[in-house]
């Protein structure tokens, strides 16, 4: 597991370790999902 899923995880809790391209528009990866995230963005 990245440090961005690690943070992720914390954050989110068990929701996180559902694959956001199934959770999010546009299929965005796991990566740039969690720097989106960590950018503020």
């Amino acid at each position: 597991m990245n440090p961005a899923e690690s943070i992720a995880r914390e954050v989110y809790g068990p929701a996180a370790t559902v694959p956001y391209a199934v959770r999010l528009p546009g299929g965005a990866s796991r990566e740039t999902w969690a720097l989106d995230v960590l950018d503020g963005g």
